[in-house]
């Protein structure tokens, strides 16, 4: 599928220099593949889905944020009945340029040779994050405006923040999370994670439901995953050894899950990793 390139006019006037717009993707539905002329970023608010680079494929999950180059080709899609909603903001990028050569933080992951990684917003950070929309939507458009934003985005993702994400959890909840976030546990499965939290299997489903809106099933599958990916991107293992070293029963099986989670074969993601970290070599060694 041939990329589209979205420009600043398509969609603001001349005298705006930051958008904000919450965009709802319906099941299985998906944006164009596209890059664009201004800079972007976006939160993942509620749902799952996929985003595509030419880095890769990645999970969407409830507090992912990415930033995303003007140059850098991308698409998202929804994945599951709930659909996927995330906010938007886009900015004038001249704005943002000026402002990321002073800062170190935005200048390593906010670059065209950066390609974009979920960066997990903790619960102090989502807070802060919604008030410096919430103060943009109350004032102007401008370009004061959108440095605000961008200086305020900067303090906000370089906050030291003790408290994880799992602070709205309940504490046995979060004990049994933080716990069942290891490679032994994570190869047992649901019994172990409902033997962590001490409480019934249909309280442990339940209270997932209401707080992650996931079954514990669909959480470990999740969190078995992204453990496949850092071992993909670590490490030499081949993808029998992952799949059982993350608790998946059979190659198979890991592999269509894996796959259903990120539109790739384990393989094409080791593959993709493996050329952007040859090119980001490549890069520096021409700097």
């Amino acid at each position: 599928m041939m990329s589209e390139r979205i420009r600043w006019s398509d969609f603001c006037d001349g005298e705006d220099a930051i958008h904000l717009a919450q965009v709802k993707l319906d099941s299985r539905s998906r944006t164009a593949k596209h890059d664009h002329d201004f800079h972007e970023c976006f939160f993942v608010e509620k749902g799952r889905g996929q985003h595509w680079t030419e880095g890769g494929n990645r999970m969407l999950v409830p507090g992912d944020f990415y930033l995303v180059h003007p140059n850098q080709k991308h698409g998202i899609r929804s994945q599951g009945m709930e659909g996927l909603l995330f906010t938007n903001i886009a900015f004038v990028s001249d704005i943002v340029e000026g402002i990321i050569k002073k800062q170190k933080y935005l200048s390593s992951r906010w670059s065209e040779t950066a390609y974009p990684k979920p960066i997990v917003l903790k619960e102090r950070q989502r807070r802060l994050f919604f008030n410096l929309i919430q103060d943009i939507r109350d004032g102007g458009r401008g370009k004061f405006d959108a440095g605000y934003f961008v200086y305020g985005l900067c303090r906000i993702l370089t906050v030291t923040d003790v408290n994880p994400d799992l602070a709205p959890l309940p504490e046995w909840m979060k004990e049994a999370i933080t716990k069942m976030n290891t490679p032994e546990n994570l190869r047992l499965g649901a019994s172990c994670l409902v033997r962590l939290c001490g409480r019934s299997h249909e309280h442990v489903g339940r209270m997932f439901k209401k707080h992650l809106k996931l079954t514990p099933t669909q959480w470990i599958t999740q969190e078995r995953i992204r453990y496949a990916c850092r071992l993909l991107e670590t490490t030499q293992l081949g993808v029998i050894e992952i799949a059982f070293d993350c608790g998946f029963e059979s190659t198979s099986y890991f592999h269509r899950m894996f796959k259903s989670y990120l539109d790739i074969t384990p393989l094409q993601y080791r593959y993709r990793v493996a050329s952007v970290q040859r090119l980001n070599q490549t890069m520096k060694s021409l700097q």
